[in-house]
């Protein structure tokens, strides 16, 4: 491994460090426990979606799999937000009509989310899968 991985995987250590030793001193270990619990399934997921996109890359235009990517995290992370915070469909219906909430989720997507998405399909095109990693 270079340098540079080295110390991509020091940051990442700092980071939950740093993270763990607020939550830690305010007397919330369980949810470090399911913070880092998250982070080890966000970890996996990325790492399948990265070698899926690369594999990808060789034969379909960047947009077709940002799209494919975003569905796919969208069907995932639905189910998973319904389970953490349960609520009445009603409420639910409610919430998501709201057209100042609506139009945040959607601006979320399109604006930020979708570009950069397509920009890193994109790179994975070009990169080495090494370097795309």
């Amino acid at each position: 491994m270079s340098r540079h991985v080295y110390s991509a995987i020091g940051m990442a250590v700092v980071g939950l460090v740093a993270f763990s030793s607020t939550a830690a001193a305010s007397g919330e270990v369980s949810k470090i426990l399911l913070g880092l619990a998250f982070l080890i399934v966000a970890f996996i997921a990325f790492l399948i979606m990265s070698h899926a996109a690369r594999g990808l890359s060789n034969s379909h235009t960047p947009l077709l799999i940002a799209g494919l990517g975003l569905t796919v995290t969208a069907v995932f992370l639905a189910p998973a937000a319904y389970l953490m915070m349960p609520v009445s469909m009603s409420e639910l219906t409610k919430r998501l009509m709201n057209w100042q909430r609506g139009s945040m989720l959607i601006y979320l997507g399109l604006v930020p989310t979708a570009p950069a998405y397509v920009c890193y399909c994109a790179g994975m095109a070009r990169c080495r899968s090494a370097v795309a990693g």
